[in-house]
């Protein structure tokens, strides 16, 4: 039996010896039986914040004692965030009030975007049944457009268009059509000129041996999840405009340089296309989209810490307390509804661009104009305000609480699920009434589950990882009496009745994505994140920059390009790339409009 039975007999034999043995002795022998403990692990391509790899498990959120229990506190803190918020301005989270006037809301849908690009699931567990043995990060290498190019023309040429004559290699990305604008659209104006390829290539292959769908029920991208929305299906067709047009612009330098490798013209051209729109991607990543997220006491560290991580540790893989809790609070700032262009004022409701997507309703696609962004809508690009997102906050929009397109996998007493109706129609009615309310079944359930199982570290643990420099500015953060005198305040603040139990776990222990909505409204007012909040996305952010620097920012290459195609300076910003983009292609009087310009402003 190896050393297991050695150590047994050394034990045994002792026994006509023991007066002889002291009691130490006989402790290290029963020390040495025992197994070791295994190495804490993460799923491939994940870890924890602070860690190169796994955290110790005892600093692990685990919810409650069961299954059953964490579930029954999820219910109710559910029932707690779907009800009305007063932030400290006076501003109340209703829906007809609750804007933001620092974050446009088209940055909820390019931070989606650069989510996609940073972090690729291969599943996601929504029940609290088992944690996520079978997770793994497939996305290797962050910010660098994988989501977007996909393997380049050489691996993925089913994603660009067919080589222009005398090149000899796919350059450009393809876009989808327009489909037919709806009856009640306003009649485009005069001196203006469609341009009907506005969305993401989407097809309808009919003679393949699956059954024919109306409409468009498949997507030519990389990853799918860039049509998980009409939103971010919008701004991945913005990225590949704005590909095209630094195609277009390369096309008419008079000596575009070229690299060492021998190869096509295209070869060059695609190349030296993916690298500056790379870049002018990941400038506007790093100057603009965190420079309205984070708190701007953090931003300013980072500026002045020449944008590398301020807490984090260099390790393989992404924290879970990105994944699964910071980079989730953009849900909180999704709207009720979308006023997608100036063609149909009524705009469009959350749920129908939640569900405007060729995997849930192909018939509907190609998208009618009233899908088809104009920008100005959604960035501040011109004089006019564009729409805002929500605040960020303990609260979320009624559809993103209660829609059924995100349904979870519930447990019963027993902890075993996912419930289907035959174990549903065996619970007593007490049980039945501690489940989940179907109105409140929702994303933020979703988020609140993964959050407990997935290895999240707890709040103090990650409290731990701060430097003192950082947690002298947060005295709410790091106090955690304080802490818990708040949280329970605003917990206890309605008509949802918690145990005591739950108010204590809730308050000393919570859920990580619980107080990162908490802080971003009690340190901001909701107009960005908190500090840990910040803290965690910055530095997720700021390492996938650093890591790739020398092959983007600090390859001589790219200062070549932009100094060529920009001789005023690059772009920095989503109104300067889409600016840019639409002067380049000749946008500025396309309809729907890619952009509203000062002149084109409608006057009463």
């Amino acid at each position: 039996m190896g050393e297991h039975g050695g150590v047994m007999g050394v034990s045994l034999a002792g026994l006509g010896r023991a007066k002889l043995e002291t009691k130490g002795v006989a402790m290290m022998a029963m020390a040495r039986e025992r197994p070791e403990a295994p190495e804490p692990v993460m799923p491939p391509g994940f870890r924890n914040f602070g860690k190169p790899g796994a955290a110790n498990p005892g600093d692990l959120y685990a919810g409650l004692d069961s299954a059953w229990e964490t579930q029954t506190m999820f219910a109710k803190l559910a029932r707690r965030l779907a009800k009305r918020h007063r932030f400290k301005d006076g501003v109340l989270s209703d829906n007809a009030t609750n804007f933001n006037p620092n974050i446009p809301a088209g940055y909820t849908y390019f931070a989606q975007f650069a989510a996609h690009d940073t972090i690729r699931n291969s599943s996601l567990t929504v029940s609290l049944s088992g944690a996520e043995e079978d997770r793994r990060n497939l996305r290797e290498r962050s910010l660098l457009l994988h989501t977007l190019y996909g393997g380049g023309p050489g691996f993925s040429e089913f994603l660009y268009q067919v080589p222009k004559k005398g090149e000899g290699y796919r350059t450009m990305l393809r876009t989808g059509p327009i489909g037919k604008a709806p009856a009640n659209a306003k009649p485009p104006p005069k001196g203006t000129c469609p341009y009907p390829h506005r969305d993401i290539p989407r097809l309808q292959q009919a003679d393949l041996s699956d059954a024919v769908q109306s409409g468009r029920p498949d997507i030519l991208l990389p990853d799918q999840r860039n049509d998980d929305n009409a939103l971010v299906a919008q701004v991945t067709a913005l990225f590949h405009h704005i590909h095209n047009a630094v195609v277009t612009a390369l096309r008419a330098l008079p000596n575009m340089p070229v690299s060492g490798q021998s190869g096509p013209k295209g070869l060059y051209l695609f190349e030296n296309a993916r690298l500056v729109t790379t870049a002018l991607y990941r400038s506007a990543v790093r100057n603009d989209l965190l420079e309205k997220l984070l708190l701007p006491s953090v931003a300013e560290r980072y500026r002045a810490n020449g944008f590398k991580p301020l807490a984090d540790v260099k390790g393989l893989g992404i924290p879970v307390e990105f994944s699964h809790a910071a980079f989730r609070l953009g849900h909180s700032m999704v709207r009720l509804s979308y006023e997608f262009n100036d063609e149909h004022v009524g705009g469009e409701g959350v749920r129908d661009v939640l569900r405007t997507t060729s995997s849930r309703r192909s018939n509907k696609l190609p998208p009618a104009t009233n899908w088809i962004a104009d920008w100005s809508k959604f960035f501040k690009i011109g004089s006019a305000d564009p729409q805002f997102s929500r605040r960020i906050g303990p609260c979320f929009n009624d559809v993103m609480i209660g829609n059924g397109d995100f349904a979870n996998g519930l447990v019963g007493p027993n902890g075993l699920g996912p419930l289907g109706p035959a174990e549903l129609a065996k619970l007593s009615a007490e049980d039945r009434a501690k489940l989940p309310a179907a109105n409140l079944s929702g994303l933020l359930l979703r988020d609140l589950i993964r959050g407990a199982v997935g290895g999240l570290l707890t709040l103090d643990a990650i409290v731990r990882v701060l430097p003192p420099g950082i947690r002298k500015t947060a005295p709410l953060l790091v106090n955690p009496n304080e802490r818990a005198k708040v949280l329970r305040k605003w917990l206890a603040d309605t008509d949802v009745v918690f145990s005591d139990e739950e108010l204590d776990h809730l308050s000393t222990n919570p859920p990580l994505i619980l107080w990162l909505l908490f802080e971003a409204a009690e340190e901001a007012n909701g107009c960005s994140l908190g500090t840990l909040g910040s803290i965690i996305i910055g530095d997720v952010f700021a390492a996938g920059l650093s890591e790739s620097d020398d092959e983007i920012e600090s390859n001589p290459m790219t200062a070549t390009l932009l100094g060529l195609l920009f001789p005023d300076g690059a772009p920095r910003t989503m109104p300067g790339l889409i600016k840019f983009t639409a002067k380049t292609l000749q946008f500025e009087n396309v309809m729907p409009r890619f952009l509203t310009l000062p002149d084109q402003i409608p006057t009463a």
